[in-house]
């Protein structure tokens, strides 16, 4: 709430302690067909297995554990280390939780976030998995973007009854339809398996329409990312949104136009108030929800680059051109008519200072 930049930040993580496999071995997996991680832990004193998978655009991660020989297992959820925010923990029917976020007098646009953590079939955070028993721990995130009055009641509502077995069902489906949408065979797998990984990583980001991810993605492993997180628009945000039209990911893209959107009542107030122009003229960067640096800091938000507004609409268009949907050209045209106008002004601007520097440099001349 002054001059500081308004960005994406990480909030927590989940630990899980086994000490039963201490120095054992192990073997990751991430199944890009169902969006599942497998990991296999094997020690001396017992094997553990862990499935973990995120249903697509649901604020939940579920973890399965399983193992052949008895071992204690410890859980806790810790806060990652940040700039004041407040926040607390506590433990409520059996669910554990943490909160973190900014109040009205921290934060233009206060917010709090609540991660619930319920372990299935277990009333505590420090049990003996046994063999034959995998226990699932289940997580859940709900902001006061999501529910503005119980945004942590229905964290820990969430964890502790969403339906296991209906919210993979839904998960796979998603994962199947997916890759139906569109492949690429060109006879070289290496090439393929990166296309594949692109596609994959922008369907497990872009779930959220409202937060699309920043220029680290959305997996930020501290609250003080590098460029605040946030939304470059020289090219780093546009340019991971590129493959997905030609692709036929067009719901991957739903979240695109909320940053540039959200920020363009400022961006009016920028044109007129520095270069004396209608339509919008945007900085290097915005957070989420239209937030970026206070006006108060001038031009040295912009770095002299007037392309910025211009650049954001490459994807518009290439949507509307893949696409030809009316309802979506209805949601951006402000925001395409904002940049017309504002090249249509600085343009005649731009060309009377450059005909009035011509003419001083002709009277120079002509003095000497």
């Amino acid at each position: 709430k002054s001059d500081k930049f308004c960005g994406l930040k990480g909030f927590g993580t989940c630990d899980i302690a086994i000490p039963a496999l201490t120095g054992a071995t192990y073997q990751v997996e991430q199944n890009l067909e169902t969006a599942e991680t497998m990991s296999t832990f094997a020690g001396t004193n017992g094997t553990v297995t862990m499935k973990m998978w995120t249903p697509y655009g649901s604020p939940l991660v579920m973890v399965e554990l399983a193992t052949d020989k008895p071992v204690e297992v410890s859980l806790k959820l810790n806060h990652l280390e940040g700039e004041g925010q407040t926040r607390s923990v506590g433990r409520t029917d059996g669910v554990s939780w943490i909160a973190s976020g900014y109040t009205a007098e921290q934060a233009e646009i206060p917010v709090m976030v609540t991660c619930a953590m319920a372990v299935r079939g277990v009333n505590a955070d420090t049990f003996q998995l046994r063999p034959g028993k995998p226990v699932t721990v289940v997580l859940s995130l709900r902001s006061t973007f999501d529910s503005p009055q119980r945004a942590a009641e229905e964290a820990r509502r969430v964890a502790r009854t969403a339906n296991l077995a209906a919210a993979l069902a839904k998960h796979r489906t998603f994962w199947r339809e997916f890759w139906a949408k569109s492949f690429v065979e060109i006879g070289d797998p290496v090439i393929e398996r990166q296309c594949d990984l692109s596609y994959y990583i922008l369907a497990c980001c872009t779930g959220n329409r409202e937060f699309p991810p920043g220029i680290w993605g959305p997996w930020l492993l501290t609250s003080k990312a590098g460029w605040w997180g946030s939304y470059h628009y020289n090219y780093n945000y546009e340019a991971a949104f590129y493959h997905l039209y030609s692709g036929n990911r067009i719901a991957q893209t739903e979240c695109y136009d909320a940053p540039p959107l959200a920020a363009m009542e400022k961006c009016r107030d920028y044109a007129q108030k520095y270069l004396k122009c209608r339509g919008v003229y945007f900085p290097v960067s915005t957070g989420p929800k239209g937030q970026h640096w206070n006006v108060n800091l001038g031009q040295w938000a912009f770095f002299g680059q007037k392309s910025n507004a211009a650049y954001i609409l490459a994807n518009v268009a290439m949507r509307w051109g893949m696409t030809r949907d009316l309802a979506y050209a209805r949601k951006v045209y402000p925001l395409v008519l904002g940049v017309v106008d504002f090249w249509e002004d600085y343009l005649k601007l731009r060309n009377k200072e450059l005909s009035n520097e011509q003419g001083e440099r002709t009277k120079h001349l002509k003095g000497k």
